[in-house]
């Protein structure tokens, strides 16, 4: 498959899917994630892809999901619901397919994008990358709350949710969000030497080995963890705070570049 939005290829038994909207930092549309599902189907179906590896094209994996063109209304309740629903569960597919998938950062995983480099098993990123969850800034919040689940530093978690801040490949190795940091002119070498190495694993063997994983973490609680705090974000999607709304009236009608200056302007202190 092959669309302006999400390159897909095969190569060695790899099955590699590039976001493609680098201008817009390739933040997820509605027709991505459908992609993104065809595509999971598709990898899963195949039994000659081993491996998966997902990155993005240009400086950035994704900025998170498209806010929406200015001057749209913002949907209401229902369709939010909706939308959170379908997203949440388009990640989940990652955490749930038989074969291993890696996240190739090359640049910023932000918001929805950081949530899809995590819940990939491997994560390998260039010194360029950059991760964190500022959208509490502007009164959302994450997508899929999986960093309690991968950083080893409740303190430092804490203070990146709380803030909004972002940090950098060099952090997030440090704090156990990434498998390593590579040169950027390396990344690509990188993650296709370790898919290379994953798919020599018998597929078998592969696939109740992350069975198992899985299986672990469930039982602490996973996923139940995440459906309540799925609850938790459409509620806060939905409130109707002035300050909110507020910063949604700048996006809609100054546009996105205002916006990102009016949320974070005041945490460059």
């Amino acid at each position: 498959m092959q669309s302006n939005e999400l390159l897909f290829g095969k190569k060695d038994r790899i099955a590699k899917i590039t976001f493609n909207r680098p201008e817009k930092l390739n933040t997820l549309t509605p027709t991505m994630i459908d992609g993104l599902n065809h595509l999971f189907d598709e990898i899963e179906q195949d039994n000659d892809i081993r491996v998966a590896i997902l990155t993005g094209a240009g400086k950035a994996f994704s900025a998170g999901i498209d806010m929406g063109t200015p001057g749209e209304k913002p949907p209401g309740a229902e369709v939010w619901y909706g939308i959170l629903k379908k997203n949440y569960l388009t990640f989940l597919r990652i955490w749930d397919l038989s074969k291993p998938v890696i996240a190739s950062v090359n640049g910023h995983a932000i918001a929805a994008g950081s949530n899809i480099a995590m819940i990939c098993d491997i994560t390998i990123a260039s010194e360029k990358a950059r991760f964190g969850e500022p959208e509490m800034r502007h009164m959302s919040l994450s997508p899929l709350l999986i960093l309690p689940w991968v950083v080893n530093n409740a303190k430092r978690l804490h203070e990146m949710y709380y803030t909004g801040e972002t940090i950098d490949a060099v952090e997030a190795e440090r704090l156990g969000m990434v498998s390593k940091v590579v040169p950027a002119d390396q990344l690509e070498h990188e993650t296709w030497r370790t898919a290379k190495k994953c798919s020599l694993i018998h597929p078998l063997t592969q696939k109740v080995t992350k069975r198992s994983i899985k299986r672990t973490y469930e039982i602490m609680g996973f996923k139940s963890a995440l459906d309540a705090h799925r609850d938790t974000d459409t509620f806060m999607l939905n409130a109707n705070l002035p300050e909110k709304l507020a910063l949604y009236e700048i996006i809609r009608t100054q546009g996105m570049k205002a916006f990102l200056e009016a949320r974070d302007k005041p945490f460059d202190i």
